[in-house]
């Protein structure tokens, strides 16, 4: 088994564990989860692999302090190997909590037959069970926003409802 070079950043603030501790101020290019995955070395399929630093780092105009670590899972799988799972709180100007789950890269996501990938993926019984429509209408106008290059105002102060934000948004 050979080993890939380490990716660029400071592993010092990890622990033991693979994980900066709660409480731990971090910034630039700090590692938060120091990981490795096992990429076969040729396509044959033989028992040669490379190990590849997939480690987790904040980005150089970042800081901050590590929270409680009561949104990390760390489990093994079938095969004995460590992984985590780390989860964050946000919420909107309505009040909608979330949690972020998990987070993939765009290639791990589903898509359409077109190639398209969404940004996002929610609990379709999050908005109804909470009563927060402007939460809904907020994350459509700020799509459309973004797609347009102009700011967006989904206040409670505007006419914007969710049927002409979608209707902007499908065309």
């Amino acid at each position: 088994m050979s080993t890939a070079g380490i990716r660029h950043g400071c592993y010092d603030k990890i622990d033991e564990d693979g994980l900066a501790p709660p409480g731990t101020r971090v910034s630039g290019d700090d590692i938060l989860v120091g990981k490795t995955v096992s990429l076969p070395d040729d396509p044959t399929g033989l028992q040669r692999y490379t190990k590849r630093d997939a480690s987790l780092a904040l980005r150089p105009s970042e800081s901050g302090v590590v929270d409680q670590a009561r949104r990390v899972l760390l489990s093994q799988n079938e095969q004995g190997n460590a992984f985590v799972k780390v989860g964050d709180k946000f919420a909107s100007r309505h009040g909608q909590k979330g949690t972020v789950g998990i987070t993939y890269t765009s290639e791990d996501m589903p898509f359409t037959a077109e190639g398209i990938v969404p940004d996002l993926i929610v609990n379709p019984h999050a908005i109804p069970s909470r009563m927060t429509i402007g939460h809904l209408v907020e994350a459509l106008m700020s799509k459309v926003a973004s797609l347009v290059g102009q700011e967006g105002d989904a206040t409670p102060f505007t006419d914007v409802t969710v049927d002409n934000v979608s209707s902007t948004l499908h065309k």
